[in-house]
C-alpha cells in the first residue's frame, strides 16, 4: 500500500510538470509611445505609456477606464495626457506639459513648470518641482501634496486623506475648500481663505530664528467645509490667514459706511 502510494504522489509529479512545460509563458506588454502630434484614446494593453510632441506640435491621450497599464506613463514638451479611468503606479509630468486627473488611482510627480488638474479619481500621492503648478477641485488624495522648488499649488475641493501637507523653497499653497486631514508643515508660503478662524486675520512667522512655530487652527473655508489643522512653521515660512470674498465685501462696506459717518 505505501510503495502504491508513493507511485501514484510521482505520477502526479510529472504529470504537474508536463503541465508546466507546455503552459505558454506570461508575456510582457508592449510600450506604448504616442509622439505623432495628434489626439488619442487609449483603451488597451500595455508597459510604459509615453507622449510627447511631434516638431512643434502636442500629443494629446486620454487614458480610459478601461486601459491597462503596468508600467508608469511619461509626459514630455507640452503634450498633454488625461487620465479619466484605470490604475496606473506613476505618471511623471515634465517640460511644461499637462496632466488632467479625473478618475481612475494614481500617484503624480511633476517637474519643470508643468501643469496638474486633479478634478476626480484618487492619488496616493502628489509631488511638484521646479515651479509647477497643481490645482485640486476634486478627488480623494491619500498622502497629503509635497510642494517644492517655487511651485504653486491651489485647493479649493476634495479630500487630503492624512499625511503632511508640506510647502518648501518659496513655494506658494493657497486653500479655500475640501477637506484637509493633514498636518500643515511650512517652510515657505500658505494661505487659507475663510472667516470665523481661531486667531485673528493676518501673517503668522516663528518666533525665533530657532524656533519652529507649532499650533492648533480652526475655521470654515470659503467653499463653507469647516476645519480643524495642525501646523508648524519653520525657516522663512508664513501662515496667512485671509477673509473669504463674501467677508471682506462686508468688511469693505463697513469700512466705507465708518467712513461716511465720520464725514458726517
Amino acid at each position: 500500500m505505501q510503495a502504491a502510494r508513493w507511485i501514484r504522489m510521482i505520477g502526479c509529479g510529472f504529470g504537474l510538470l508536463a503541465l508546466l512545460a507546455v503552459a505558454p509563458a506570461v508575456k510582457a506588454q508592449p510600450n506604448m509611445l504616442f509622439d505623432d502630434g495628434g489626439s488619442h484614446v487609449f483603451d488597451g494593453y500595455c508597459g510604459y505609456l509615453t507622449v510627447r510632441n511631434n516638431g512643434d506640435d502636442p500629443t494629446s491621450v486620454e487614458i480610459v477606464s478601461s486601459a491597462g497599464i503596468t508600467g508608469d506613463a511619461y509626459v514630455y514638451d507640452t503634450s498633454q495626457l488625461t487620465v479619466s479611468g484605470s490604475t496606473i503606479d506613476y505618471v511623471h509630468v515634465y517640460d511644461s506639459s499637462q496632466l488632467i486627473v479625473s478618475g481612475g488611482h494614481t500617484s503624480v510627480r511633476a517637474y519643470n513648470d508643468t501643469q496638474v488638474t486633479i478634478s476626480g479619481g484618487t492619488l496616493q500621492s502628489v509631488g511638484t518641482l521646479n515651479s509647477s503648478q497643481l490645482t485640486i477641485s476634486d478627488g480623494s488624495i491619500i498622502l497629503a501634496p509635497e510642494v517644492m522648488d517655487s511651485s504653486q499649488v491651489t485647493i479649493s475641493g476634495g479630500s487630503i486623506v492624512g499625511g503632511d501637507l508640506r510647502a518648501y523653497d518659496s513655494s506658494q499653497v493657497t486653500i479655500s475648500g475640501g477637506t484637509i486631514a493633514a498636518t500643515l508643515k511650512i517652510h515657505s508660503n500658505l494661505t487659507i481663505d475663510g472667516s470665523g478662524f481661531s486667531k485673528p486675520l493676518g501673517t503668522y512667522t516663528r518666533p525665533g530664528e530657532d524656533d519652529p512655530y507649532y499650533g492648533s487652527l480652526s475655521g470654515i473655508l470659503a467653499d463653507g467645509t469647516p476645519f480643524t489643522n495642525n501646523f508648524q512653521i519653520h525657516g522663512d515660512g508664513q501662515l496667512i490667514l485671509t477673509p473669504e470674498p463674501a467677508t471682506l465685501a462686508l468688511l469693505a462696506v463697513g469700512g466705507v459706511g465708518l467712513l461716511l459717518r465720520r464725514r458726517v
